[in-house]
């Protein structure tokens, strides 16, 4: 089986490499304001077929939490479906997050991990850039919550820093996150997982 590679979110399918990101993240007030906000983002969302070679000024992708879905008022016959990792805070004894990395110390305390319900992640070519899109949601947001996840009361922000692919600030490049993943029914191709 062959996928569309339009149905699948780029930031899954591609490494972007843009110069600047920021992720915000959004409680979900209501259901009518949540929708709202989804019908402005889904014509939006970089989906894996772009050609990237044409160097887009921008690129968003957008990810839900299970209760995310609940507040935007998914079926329960659907949502019993999920798997449980999907709908459970992660375990942090397993995680070993003991200390100052136990869970009432993240998001520098400004709020708790159930609260967020959606993040949209930006990419942009500039700053300027980043900050028109980043207006824009946020305009569109209005009637939720955003979450500031850092210490200044702000997004998260990030900027590349290497001109390498995948290249992190340690040194290494990231082969975990983009993993090579087997997108069509070609036999030949040679990939770490399969896309299913």
């Amino acid at each position: 089986m062959s996928l569309d590679l339009a149905d699948v979110q780029g930031l899954i399918h591609h490494a972007y490499g843009y110069p600047r990101s920021r992720h915000l993240l959004f409680s979900i007030s209501s259901t009518s304001a949540g929708k709202k906000l989804l019908k402005f983002l889904i014509p939006r969302i970089t989906h894996a077929a772009i050609d990237l070679n044409l160097k887009p000024d921008w690129l968003l992708n957008v990810g839900v939490t299970y209760s995310g879905l609940e507040t935007l008022g998914l079926k329960s016959e659907i949502l019993r479906w999920f798997p449980l990792e999907f709908k459970e805070m992660p375990d942090f004894q397993q995680m070993g997050d003991y200390g100052l990395s136990d869970p009432g110390h993240w998001w520098n305390q400004s709020f708790k991990t159930q609260q967020v319900h959606l993040i949209v992640h930006l990419f942009g070519q500039s700053q300027d850039i980043l900050d028109r899109i980043s207006e824009e949601v946020r305009q569109a947001a209005l009637g939720n919550q955003e979450l500031y996840p850092m210490k200044d009361n702000k997004s998260i922000d990030a900027g590349a820093i290497s001109s390498i692919k995948g290249e992190l600030h340690f040194g290494y490049r990231d082969g975990i996150s983009q993993p090579d993943v087997r997108w069509g029914d070609d036999a030949e191709t040679r990939a770490i997982v399969k896309s299913g």
